[in-house]
């Protein structure tokens, strides 16, 4: 599967590196990101083991995107909506990129969800609610020139909100930008 994963800026290298010992191959570096191939068992091990990504989001499809409709119509045969979709469940768009004429990423967001609520209707009858706050689904598109390139972001939370301590206070730092800063410091946790 083709994934992305996020992460602060200037710690991509140490996201890029701690990819590829987890299993990831082809890995592409890109400010506050970097891209991968991976199995389903790394896409697991990377979740469970990462200390720098923010998001891992897994790609479903691209297409050719130029307007509106080419969009509309790429979204609704881009993946199986009805299938892996029920309209008893949630979800919300993401929008990143632009291109000539999807500039304003609140727009290109209303017509993914346009296009897969439509389908919805048409298929089903019904049609699932969208939630910012708690989406059984988080769906992410990013535009580049004119291509869309269609993903599902794999947890609501970002990763450093991994939720192992009951009560947090507002930190100086995030948990995965303090793990990188003492991963380039090359500290092995000896001589205290």
């Amino acid at each position: 599967m083709n994934v992305v994963a996020s992460s602060p800026e200037g710690l991509e290298k140490l996201l890029a590196k701690e990819v590829s010992d987890f299993g990831g191959k082809q890995i592409k570096i890109f400010k506050r990101s970097v891209s991968f191939k991976c199995d389903l068992a790394t896409f697991y091990r990377l979740h469970f083991y990462s200390r720098i990504a923010f998001r891992f989001y897994r790609e479903v499809s691209r297409f050719p995107c130029s307007d509106k409709n080419s969009l509309y119509k790429g979204v609704q045969s881009a993946f199986d909506w009805v299938k892996w979709l029920p309209t008893n469940k949630s979800f919300c768009v993401q929008v990143t990129g632009k291109n000539l004429f999807l500039r304003h990423t609140h727009f290109t967001a209303l017509q993914v969800k346009n296009a897969i609520i439509d389908l919805q209707k048409k298929c089903l009858g019904s049609r699932s609610d969208i939630s910012i706050k708690n989406p059984h689904l988080i769906i992410h598109l990013h535009l580049t020139n004119e291509e869309a390139i269609l993903s599902l972001q794999s947890t609501v939370e970002s990763l450093h909100k991994r939720g192992y301590r009951p009560l947090m206070a507002d930190a100086p730092l995030k948990e995965n930008l303090a793990a990188g800063l003492v991963q380039i410091t090359e500290w092995e946790g000896k001589n205290l």
